[in-house]
C-alpha cells in the first residue's frame, strides 16, 4: 500500500515549509499601456543589477528563484511567450485522467500547472517571443520591444528535428506530424499537450462507443541514433515514453475498456532504457503487459522491439516501419519492412538545438560552452540553462535543471557582484521519477550521481529497488515532494485554473 499525505502535513512532517513560502511570479499586463512600449522601454534605470531569463519552464523559473533567494535586489525580467507554467514532469498523468480522487494529496496533477498571470510577485514576466539579440550592446529583441540586461539566460526548451529524422519528408508533412501526432514534449504553455488530450479523449469515447470495434493508440519514442548518420541523437527524458504508455494504460484499465491498446515501437537499442527493468516489473503488476517481450492478444500494452519508422501516412493512419532480424545467437542478420495501422499516434521526434539560441547569438547550430559550465564561451555573463544546450554532459532533466540552476545562480550573483568563483557541478544531484500508475505517488525513478573523470563530468545511474520491487513507499513519497517543489517552488501551484486542464 502506498503512503498518502496532505500537502499540510507534508510540509510538516520534513520541515520545507520554505518551498511553500518563495516569492510567486507577476506578470506585466500585456494588453494595457501598448502605446508606451517604445525602443529600449526596459532600459534598466535604476542601479540593481538586472538578469533576463529567455524562458520560464522549469530550468527559467528555478534560476530566478535561487538568484532572488540570494539577492533581493537583483531585478529579475522572465520572457515567456506563453500565459501559463506546464510541467513536463508529471504530466502524463494529467493527459489520462487517472487522479482525480486525489486532488488532496501532495503530488496532486492540479498542483503542476499554473497561470503566470494568477499570482503577483517579486519578478517580471513578460508574455513576448524572443526574437533576436545584440550582445555587444547586451540588448534582447522581443515582440514588445528592445529589453536590455546585465547578464542574460537562454532556457527556451527543445525544439524538434524532424528534418534530420525524416530527411524525405516535406515541410508541410512536417507541420501534419506536429498536429496530427503530437508528442506533448515541448513545455509551451500546454498548447500541446492539450491537443494531444483532446486526441486521446476522442479516441477513448470511440472505443466506449463502439465495443465491437478494436483501436490502438501507437508510442513511438524518440531513437537513440539516426538512422542515416548513426549518430547519437538529442533526446529530452527517454523514459519519458514509457510513462506515457504507463499513464495511458492506467486509464484503460481503470475504464475496463477491452478494446483499445497501447502499441509500443520500441527502437532505443531494442530496451526500455535505464528504466526498462523497472517498467517491465510494473507493468506485469499492474496487469498492463504479461511479457513485454511476447505480449499476449488481451495486454493493454503491446510492445513491438527494434522497429523503426520509416515513413507514414496521416490519412489511410498507417505507419511502415522496419524491424530487425535476429538469429539464436541475437545478432542481427536483416531486416523486413512492415506496416501497421493506428487510430492516434504520438510521435516523439529527435531534438535539436531551438532556432532563437542561434538567433540570440548570431551563430548557425550549437552554441559553444564554457567547457564543463553553462557560460557562453568568450561571452561573459552569458548563459544556456536546461534543454536550451546540447553540449553539457550531464543529463538533462527537471531535477538536474534545479540542481544546476542552484549552482549556476551563485556564480551569476557573484560575478554581478565582480566575483568570478567557479561553479563546481559534481556537487549536482539527477533524480528523474517516472508514473506507472493510477495514483500519482506511484513511480519508479533513476539516480545519478555525478563525478569527474579526465577533466569530463559524468553520470553513473541506479535504478533503486527494496526487496526486489522498484515501486515502494519510500519512491512514492519522494516523488510527490519532488514534483511538488517543481510545480510549488516557483511560488503558487495551487493557483490552478481548473477550466484550463479540463477544455
Amino acid at each position: 500500500a502506498f503512503v498518502f499525505m496532505r500537502r499540510r502535513d507534508f510540509f510538516k512532517g520534513l520541515g520545507v515549509a520554505g518551498i511553500l513560502s518563495v516569492s510567486p511570479l507577476s506578470a506585466i499586463d500585456f494588453n494595457s499601456k501598448r502605446e508606451n512600449l517604445q525602443e529600449n522601454y526596459f532600459v534598466n534605470k535604476n542601479k540593481n543589477k538586472r538578469v533576463v531569463i529567455v524562458g520560464g519552464g522549469i530550468s527559467g523559473l528555478s534560476v530566478a528563484n535561487n538568484i532572488r533567494a540570494i539577492d533581493k535586489e537583483v531585478e529579475i525580467i522572465i520572457l515567456e511567450k506563453n500565459k501559463q507554467f506546464h510541467s513536463c514532469p508529471g504530466s502524463n498523468i494529467l493527459l489520462s485522467k487517472t487522479a482525480s480522487e486525489y486532488t488532496n494529496e501532495i503530488s496532486a496533477p492540479q498542483n503542476w500547472i499554473f497561470n503566470y498571470n494568477q499570482v503577483k510577485n517579486q519578478f517580471t514576466v513578460i508574455n513576448c517571443e524572443v526574437l533576436d539579440g545584440d550582445t555587444s550592446n547586451k540588448i534582447v529583441k522581443t515582440t514588445r520591444g528592445n529589453i536590455a540586461y546585465d547578464t542574460l539566460i537562454v532556457a527556451t526548451g527543445i525544439e524538434y528535428n524532424y528534418e534530420e529524422q525524416f530527411p524525405e519528408w516535406s515541410s508541410s508533412k512536417i507541420e501534419k506530424a506536429k498536429h496530427f501526432a503530437p508528442a506533448a514534449m515541448i513545455q509551451d504553455g500546454g498548447d500541446e499537450w492539450s491537443l494531444m488530450s483532446e486526441r486521446w479523449e476522442s479516441l477513448i469515447l470511440k472505443a466506449q462507443n463502439n465495443p465491437e470495434k478494436d483501436y490502438q493508440i501507437v508510442i513511438n519514442p524518440t531513437p537513440k541514433t539516426n538512422a542515416n548518420t548513426g549518430k547519437n541523437t538529442l533526446r529530452r527524458c527517454p523514459p519519458a515514453a514509457g510513462e506515457r504508455a504507463s499513464m495511458l494504460a492506467s486509464r484503460i484499465k481503470k475504464e475496463c475498456i477491452n478494446n483499445l491498446k497501447v502499441v509500443f515501437l520500441i527502437e532505443l537499442d531494442g530496451s526500455l532504457g535505464s528504466k526498462g527493468e523497472a517498467f517491465e516489473q510494473s507493468w506485469n503488476d499492474l496487469s498492463y503487459c504479461s511479457d513485454i517481450y511476447n505480449p499476449k492478444k488481451d495486454d493493454i500494452i503491446q510492445p513491438i522491439f527494434n522497429a523503426r519508422i520509416q515513413n507514414l501516412s496521416f490519412i489511410k493512419k498507417r505507419i511502415v516501419y522496419k524491424q530487425d532480424i535476429f538469429n539464436d545467437d541475437l545478432e542481427i542478420v536483416g531486416n523486413e519492412l512492415k506496416t501497421i495501422n493506428y487510430d492516434e499516434l504520438i510521435l516523439m521526434a529527435e531534438q535539436k538545438t531551438p532556432g532563437v539560441v542561434g538567433k540570440i547569438f548570431n551563430v548557425k547550430g550549437e552554441v559553444e560552452l564554457v567547457d564543463n559550465g553553462f557560460e557562453v564561451k568568450n561571452l561573459s555573463n552569458h548563459y544556456i540553462l536546461g534543454d536550451s544546450q546540447t553540449k553539457h554532459p550531464l543529463p538533462a532533466s527537471g531535477s538536474m535543471a534545479m540542481n544546476m540552476a542552484s549552482i549556476l545562480a551563485k556564480r551569476i550573483v557573484n560575478k554581478l557582484k565582480g566575483k568570478d568563483i567557479k561553479e563546481d557541478y559534481t556537487t549536482a544531484k539527477n533524480v528523474c521519477f517516472s508514473l506507472v500508475g493510477e495514483s500519482p505517488n506511484e513511480g519508479i525513478k533513476v539516480e545519478h550521481n555525478i563525478f569527474a573523470s579526465k577533466g569530463l563530468f559524468k553520470g553513473k545511474g541506479n535504478v533503486p529497488k527494496v526487496n526486489g520491487v522498484f515501486r515502494t513507499e519510500g519512491i512514492a513519497m519522494e516523488q510527490a515532494g519532488w514534483i511538488y517543489a517543481i510545480g510549488g517552488l516557483f511560488g503558487n501551484s495551487g493557483m490552478l485554473n481548473k477550466n484550463m486542464i479540463e477544455k
